[in-house]
């Protein structure tokens, strides 16, 4: 069972709340994908897609976010910090915030508990020590469950963000383990509207990916219905894929909507956690 306890509030009198956050995934899902179709790891072309997001697309993204003034959130798995450290000490040095993607991208579902765990202190080991910080959030890379919880809690994770149960950050509770949830969702990521491939394919998504357009007025139709309800928006970005440039273009277009609004809380993933954490009295003590 779970406990879902709403925060009705924000800070400073905002109505709202919007997170950016990005998934630096680089080539470590696609290689994943290579192994899991028995196909070669390396495969230089498949590779690339995702290199184009260490090359160029993240670049773009830290360059718009500037230009606006973002403080966003980056999850990074810990090989990624492992084989492109200056990129994501570049991210750390702008300000933005450095959350745990586990270390090689690996669908939790697919692991034991013991190897899940050794998957969450691995990760969480090599941004402290390539990186210099120490992850209080996480994303799974795929899967969650009470053993991906108990690693979390036990490693000083406070809050997580694989699970889609609100439009506001919640406590989630198994078995009386307690950890703050700050949701998503399907329609906030474009991975679910830009991947694509033709081997290996991907079973999600068989059709060609969308107008930048179309996924810019999905986005400002959620903001509008959860700006006039006060409640939570995140926005889920991957560099090899938002930072292609029709895609950056119309992310920006995104910005200059929210922008657009009054009494909106622009902030990291951790700002609300701790936000959260801070104004307690409505929920259980963690």
């Amino acid at each position: 069972m779970y406990l879902i306890k709403k925060i009705m509030f924000w800070p400073k009198n905002y109505k709202f709340a919007i997170s950016f956050s990005f998934d630096l995934d680089i080539d470590s899902f696609w290689r994943q994908k290579l192994i899991s179709a028995n196909a070669d790891p390396k495969d230089p072309v498949v590779i690339s897609m995702g290199q184009y997001g260490a090359n160029v697309g993240a670049y773009r993204i830290l360059n718009l976010l500037e230009k606006y003034k973002i403080k966003a959130t980056f999850f990074i798995p810990g090989e990624i910090a492992d084989r492109y450290t200056q990129l994501v000490l570049k991210i750390k040095n702008m300000g933005h915030e450095i959350a745990h993607h586990g270390y090689e991208h690996i669908d939790l579902y697919s692991l034991s508990p013991e190897r899940q765990r050794e998957e969450i202190i691995k990760g969480k080991k090599t941004l402290e020590q390539k990186i210099g910080v120490t992850p209080l959030g996480y994303r799974s890379p795929g899967g969650f469950s009470i053993y991906t919880l108990e690693a979390l809690l036990d490693n000083g994770i406070i809050y997580d963000s694989s699970l889609m149960g609100a439009d506001m950050p919640y406590i989630y509770e198994i078995e009386n383990k307690k950890i703050i949830e700050i949701p998503w969702k399907y329609v906030y990521d474009d991975f679910v509207f830009y991947s694509f491939n033709f081997f290996p394919s991907l079973d999600y998504r068989k059709t060609s990916p969308v107008n930048p357009r179309t996924l810019t007025e999905i986005w400002k139709d959620e903001f509008d219905v959860l700006y006039n309800e006060g409640l939570f928006m995140t926005i889920i970005g991957h560099p090899h894929l938002i930072g292609q440039p029709s895609r950056v273009k119309a992310l920006e277009d995104f910005i200059k909507y929210v922008f657009s609004k009054n009494n909106v809380w622009i902030a990291p993933y951790i700002e609300i956690a701790e936000h959260v954490k801070n104004n307690i009295n409505d929920f259980e003590k963690l």
